[in-house]
């Protein structure tokens, strides 16, 4: 999906550059040992070897000679050392086990997301600005926004996560009765405003209060919430990778998460929620500018 500066979402493995991973491989009898008793003569009896095999990805300058025919892709030579009771070969075997583990705890922290944030914003829904509807349009938009710090390199994609729901109704509509399902407070509240209801997100409307005998149908998609990339670039609604067509379900304790993949313009990126009458507004969206990986 492509919405002003977004791209759909496209499948995508963290590449680990200069990432050596170090794979032990030990039998007593199986081919790999024959194979190295070929190459390096027979082990003492009751003793194993040990062939380790050491892989490097093709971002890592390597010498390579004239004669080699090994994928440019990867480059690869095997050790083998045995009998593996010395005490140099069990430094050996130790060394390449805790390499083995150092890899494996950093794939497992990309693939838990805990990556570092370039930035982390907070988008107060509420105001004082109120304006009227007419100026509201006249202006193309209005609403409480606010500015990341960081310029966006050109033609770099990151991801844009944003956590959080807010309401623009004050508590006293909510007494007219529910329309949807909408959280009993927001996660992040303005400060100073009284806790009420909210029904808002950063892609939908999913909850209001009754304000007729019949409710509307509910969740529409709502454009309150709207990126601007550049100064040169318009005020748009993004689309959320995977183009959901419902709310999100709370996650890991985080209230309606949705994440949205952006192209820098050598700018610094504007968030706003888009209300002429944000004076009574209760909530604030957490918005988290990361690299793509």
């Amino acid at each position: 999906m492509v919405s002003g500066g977004l791209h759909d979402n496209q499948s995508h493995r963290p590449s680990l550059l200069g990432l050596i991973v170090h794979t032990a491989r030990s039998s007593q009898d199986g081919p790999a040992d024959q194979e190295a008793e070929e190459r390096s003569g027979p082990s003492p009896a009751g003793s194993a070897m040990l062939c380790t095999t050491f892989s490097y990805e093709s971002q890592i300058l390597l010498p390579r000679g004239p004669d080699s025919n090994l994928p440019d892709t990867v480059l690869k030579h095997e050790r083998c050392v045995g009998p593996v009771r010395t005490r140099r070969h069990l430094g050996f075997l130790v060394y390449a086990a805790l390499a083995l583990i150092a890899a494996l705890a950093v794939l497992a922290t990309i693939a838990q997301g805990r990556v570092s944030a370039v930035e982390t914003l907070r988008l107060n829904s509420r105001s004082t600005k109120d304006v009227t509807p007419r100026a509201c349009l006249a202006s193309h938009g209005c609403g409480p926004s606010v500015t990341a710090s960081i310029v966006l390199a050109a033609n770099t994609r990151y991801l844009v996560k944003v956590t959080g729901a807010v309401g623009v109704w004050s508590g006293g509509n909510w007494a007219l009765g529910t329309c949807g399902k909408p959280n009993r407070a927001p996660e992040f509240g303005s400060p100073g405003a009284p806790s009420a209801p909210v029904g808002n997100d950063a892609q939908f409307r999913f909850a209001s209060p009754k304000f007729a005998a019949k409710c509307m149908a509910l969740p529409v998609t709502s454009g309150g919430f709207q990126m601007k990339l550049s100064n040169r670039s318009a005020w748009f609604h993004p689309i959320a990778e995977n183009h959901p067509r419902k709310p999100s379900t709370d996650r890991n304790g985080r209230q309606h998460p949705y994440t949205f993949i952006v192209y820098g313009l050598s700018a610094r990126p504007r968030f706003r929620f888009v209300d002429y009458h944000p004076s009574d507004n209760d909530g604030e969206f957490r918005i988290q500018i990361l690299p793509y990986r």
